[in-house]
């Protein structure tokens, strides 16, 4: 880890979370999209991916919030590339940056998913992959080298690609949808796995945690939340 890894996340993160993810990373709290649903809206997966050294993201939101954005980008030494795809509160005009991204692949409904993002992936060498959920990103955890996510067809897609564990869906805060993901609810990186909350059941996962010698570390008590999860960069 250098001194450059930053934690991009949600400005609705509980304060507690963002002490303790400060006592190691630079925090940046991203300003919401207006273009998204209220519950959403400053969900980090929602609003950007990062793909090599490419920060894409809707244009209008980077014009928005050019300060920002120019000051992160400037800082980590991403190139910023905005799309100009549909965008709105409404799936699929939601999805268009909510894709996973492994070392050798990019998960997503490619349909929907904006032509930016497919371009960066195709330019670093990365398979497409498609799968029928659009919030790829939101529903998975990236564990080291495995897929954690509740959804078939994701666990599907990976066969052959990536090791996958399934793991129970309903477990998850994020109100007022019934629902909140995984992927949207954790954050993986160097050994460790960062929780919007504590991880209650989740027995296969906890025992994945033992076997590959992860540390769990909760960044607040209660339920576990979804809050977009976190780009560290």
């Amino acid at each position: 880890m250098t001194k450059q890894t930053i934690a991009l996340c949600s400005e609705k993160l509980p304060p507690e979370g963002i002490k303790k993810l400060e006592e190691t990373f630079k925090v940046y709290l991203l300003p919401p999209d207006k273009k998204l649903a209220d519950p959403v809206c400053h969900h980090p997966d929602m609003i950007l991916t990062v793909i090599g050294n490419k920060l894409i993201c809707d244009g209008d939101y980077y014009r928005e919030n050019i300060y920002f954005m120019k000051e992160m980008c400037d800082r980590l030494g991403l190139e910023a590339v905005l799309s100009e795809a549909p965008r709105g509160e409404k799936y699929p005009h939601d999805t268009g940056f909510n894709v996973l991204v492994t070392d050798r692949y990019i998960f997503g409904n490619l349909k929907y998913t904006a032509p930016e993002v497919l371009a960066a992936a195709k330019e670093i060498g990365l398979e497409a992959v498609n799968v029928k959920q659009g919030y790829t990103a939101c529903s998975t955890l990236l564990l080291s080298d495995t897929a954690v996510t509740a959804d078939r067809g994701i666990l599907e897609a990976a066969k052959g690609r990536l090791p996958a564990l399934e793991v129970e869906a309903g477990s998850v805060v994020l109100e007022p949808y019934d629902t909140g993901f995984i992927g949207g609810a954790t954050a993986y990186l160097d050994g460790v796995l960062y929780t919007f909350g504590e991880l209650q059941g989740f027995g296969e996962l906890k025992a994945l945690l033992r076997k590959k010698n992860i540390t769990l570390c909760p960044l607040f008590e209660g339920k576990l939340t979804d809050f977009g999860g976190i780009k560290f960069i």
